[in-house]
């Protein structure tokens, strides 16, 4: 969007599960999370859990020094 445009477009975050740059970036959705991961149980549990609203799914956690969402994937990790 050009410049004089940008303030009707909130922002958009998205991820991706691996550092290849040949894989499609994905929204920032606890659904796109949930499906990116789908061996990984606990993880869509520990989402649910600990974010209430996708607006909060990029929260920093500065005692560790990431990303929540990271945290939690880390943490419930098979």
């Amino acid at each position: 969007h050009s410049p004089k445009e940008a303030h009707k477009y909130g922002l958009q975050y998205f991820f991706s599960t691996t550092a290849s740059p040949s894989e499609a970036l994905k929204v920032l959705t606890a659904f796109n999370l949930k499906n990116a991961y789908p061996t990984n149980h606990a993880f869509p549990d520990a989402l649910d859990a600990n974010f209430k609203t996708e607006a909060e799914l990029i929260n920093y956690d500065n005692f560790h020094k990431m990303y929540k969402v990271n945290r939690l994937l880390q943490s419930n990790s098979i």
